[in-house]
């Protein structure tokens, strides 16, 4: 009996730690998509700005995944 109490014990530890493991794994994810929505948002004014400097030409090189060294000869 002692030793299922001390192996009941040692799971309950263990669902423990899991916890709160999993607790400040969620709060990291949470942060990490609060930062990659802040990123997407200063990228939609990057690009926004750029298009109405009329810096649109890098900008479609980089949307379109087109060679800048083919693009520069055409």
């Amino acid at each position: 009996m002692a030793s299922i109490a001390s192996d009941i014990l040692t799971i309950q530890q263990q669902i423990a730690a899991t916890n709160a493991r999993l607790e400040q794994l969620t709060q990291q994810q949470q942060t990490l998509d609060d930062d990659r929505q802040a990123q997407l948002v200063a990228l939609r004014r990057l690009v926004r700005t750029a298009y109405m400097e009329g810096l649109q030409s890098p900008i479609k090189l980089v949307l379109n995944q087109e060679d800048p060294a083919t693009t520069a000869r055409m």
